[in-house]
């Protein structure tokens, strides 16, 4: 059994699956596929703002996030990053928008946290170091009271 296993150490089953899906459907004469949405942040050329947008549930999209700014008569939303657990691929609740505009990525700091979005409040701030930790620290101490037993309901 031990030397079965040994054999597996060196080989990364994601890439196995990678590189035989995109060999198997590409054909030589096609150019790749790209989704629309990157069609559209690639080859816009003006301003770029990006904000985070935290204190979101697991389940958020980014259809809901897109409903939201545009409700917000915001209508140069250029591309939404959710940032997810490695493990388990969950959204660790909070994500990156970039907006055309200064005046964009205002409206949505100073308008967005009124909004209710599956029953949290979203935090908004400017794209920092000092915000992605903030986020990055929320999401473990999320994690680790989960597996604590933390999110369990006190029995009376």
């Amino acid at each position: 059994m031990q030397q079965d296993s040994s054999d597996f150490q060196d080989t990364d089953l994601y890439d196995d699956v990678i590189i035989s899906q995109s060999s198997e459907n590409r054909r030589t004469d096609e150019p790749p596929k790209v989704s629309p949405a990157r069609t559209s942040t690639s080859s816009y050329s003006g301003k770029r703002v990006a904000i985070y947008v935290g204190n979101l549930t697991w389940w958020t999209t980014d259809q809901d996030l897109t409903d939201i700014i545009s409700g917000l008569g915001v209508h140069d939303l250029l591309e939404i990053k959710f940032y997810e657990n490695r493990v388990n691929g969950q959204s660790k609740g909070f994500a990156t928008v970039v907006l055309g505009s200064d005046s964009s990525s205002r409206k949505v700091m100073d308008y967005m946290p009124k909004k209710e979005i599956h029953g949290q409040i979203p935090v908004v701030t400017p794209c920092s170091r000092q915000a992605l930790n903030q986020f990055e620290m929320q999401a473990r101490k999320g994690d680790n009271s989960m597996q604590n037993g933390g999110g369990q309901c006190k029995r009376f």
